[in-house]
């Protein structure tokens, strides 16, 4: 989009060798002016309308990948949960068949279970 021409107001004075001075509204065109041609007014709010509403779809954007992240952030802290859990149960399923084997530690029944009910809970045995 080019750059619209600026314009601003300022008063001009004619000198009349009669001794009548004259003055009268002048516009002129100015960097920093406060007004534009009303085409380019125009111009520039549709313009500002399509740069909003492209900036609302980008808003939704960001605002559904973040959510995205969010659920993907908590379902790697579940598989790490699941994965430490599938750890200790496979932990203590071993030594509760280390314990059971023949030439293994001899732990009595009750004794496994409340290995295997500490594992499943995350506790460390006894």
């Amino acid at each position: 989009m080019s750059k619209p021409k600026r314009y601003d107001v300022g008063m001009t004075t004619e000198f009349n060798p009669h001794g009548f001075n004259h003055s009268f509204p002048r516009v002129y065109e100015a960097e920093q002016g406060k007004y534009v041609e009303y085409e380019d007014y125009a111009r520039l709010k549709a313009e500002v309308e399509r740069l909003t509403k492209a900036s609302q779809g980008a808003v939704k954007y960001v605002d559904h990948t973040m959510a995205l992240t969010r659920q993907s952030m908590e379902h790697h802290k579940q598989v790490s949960r699941l994965e430490a859990y599938v750890e200790r149960l496979t932990k203590a399923g071993d030594e509760l068949i280390h314990g059971l084997a023949p030439g293994g530690s001899e732990y009595s029944m009750n004794e496994n279970i409340e290995r295997w009910n500490a594992a499943k809970e995350g506790k460390p045995h006894a």
